[in-house]
């Protein structure tokens, strides 16, 4: 197993990026990348996770800022602020950094003091925002950037290219997008983007799975309900809410077929397993210790990509004694990957 360790870390950081890439591709940032095609995107959830893989991908991290400028009407800031929580600390500071960049340099009124939740997790001393894995960071060279210094994230000076381009609504990826062009940022685009990639579910199931508030989520369900986009009935205790698929389908004219994935979660999930091989470096030395501390982190990231929408099975641990749990669990996270990344 010590080849496969000594890879693993940086191919999964490597083929996140690619995943990022694409997505990225698909809503209209300036590059050749093929566009993503595999499951619907989430454009906060891409965001968030874009402020930490993105550092080590310095191009892709300014198209992402290229594109937020561009495009800022078509994020919703309530539910990037939500789904940042299921983030780590730096991913936040790096968000802040980078709202506070697009009001103040590019006179974005969107994003005025949208950052102030996050000021008291800035680092204590300063940290080079684009990093070499498995280094800390690399050196910034000429006078750095005010914003991000006050961030405690230390860049050069640079200037964003204003190329970024609109989501192709043409593209069953971007659908969320068709969505909120008929519903606005709110929860009604989330609550429907659900319903036609899932076809059913309570309040609490569509909730959790959109990052909306339940009560919120539930008076959206109803309102379908009584307009007829929706079929409401009870199961036992709760309520379940369906939909004709074929209907809207046709009224959104879908061409392709598409998935829904949780983003948010699988995003968190993959970066935890990067941040566990940095804080614990020694723990990584071997192939025993590895893979005793893939049997740590595991019960969490393994629900984390399951409940994002992963289907690739599981390993089973008690089928794996000792240092064999290691490769089942590279095999498995490798399998997800894959799953993700299926571009047809």
């Amino acid at each position: 197993m010590a080849t496969s360790v000594k890879g693993f870390h940086s191919r999964l950081l490597e083929r996140v990026l690619d995943i990022l890439w694409s997505q990225w591709s698909a809503l209209g940032t300036y590059t050749n990348v093929p566009p993503y095609r595999t499951a619907v995107i989430d454009p906060e959830a891409l965001i968030c996770a874009t402020m930490w893989f993105g550092r080590y991908s310095p191009r892709l991290f300014d198209e992402a800022m290229d594109w937020l400028s561009v495009n800022d009407a078509l994020v919703s800031l309530d539910r990037l602020k939500s789904i940042a929580g299921l983030f780590s600390s730096d991913t936040r500071v790096t968000l802040g950094a980078v709202l506070d960049y697009l009001w103040k340099a590019e006179g974005k009124a969107k994003f005025r003091g949208k950052s102030s939740r996050w000021e008291k997790e800035r680092p204590e001393r300063k940290e080079p925002l684009f990093r070499s894995w498995p280094a800390k960071g690399e050196p910034t060279r000429g006078k750095g950037d005010e914003v991000f210094m006050w961030w405690g994230l230390a860049r050069g000076s640079f200037k964003l290219r204003g190329m970024s381009s609109a989501p192709d609504l043409g593209s069953a990826a971007n659908l969320r997008f068709v969505l909120r062009d008929l519903f606005g940022l709110g929860v009604r685009a989330e609550v429907a983007t659900y319903l036609i990639l899932i076809g059913r579910g309570n309040s609490s199931q569509v909730a959790r799975a959109v990052t909306q508030n339940q009560r919120a989520a539930y008076a959206v369900l109803d309102d379908f309900a009584r307009g007829g986009f929706a079929h409401k009935r009870e199961a036992g205790r709760e309520i379940v809410f369906s939909i004709d698929a074929d209907r809207w389908n046709r009224f959104l004219e879908l061409r392709e077929e598409t998935r829904f994935i949780q983003w948010a979660i699988i995003f968190s999930a993959l970066q935890e397993i990067l941040i566990d091989r940095l804080e614990n470096e020694k723990a990584y030395s071997s192939p025993y210790l590895a893979s005793s501390r893939f049997r740590e982190i595991s019960p969490r990231v393994v629900k984390g990509l399951a409940e994002g929408g992963v289907m690739s099975p599981a390993p089973d641990p008690r089928k794996h004694p000792g240092e064999d749990y290691g490769d089942s669990f590279i095999s498995y996270v490798d399998g997800a990957i894959n799953e993700l990344f299926d571009q047809r």
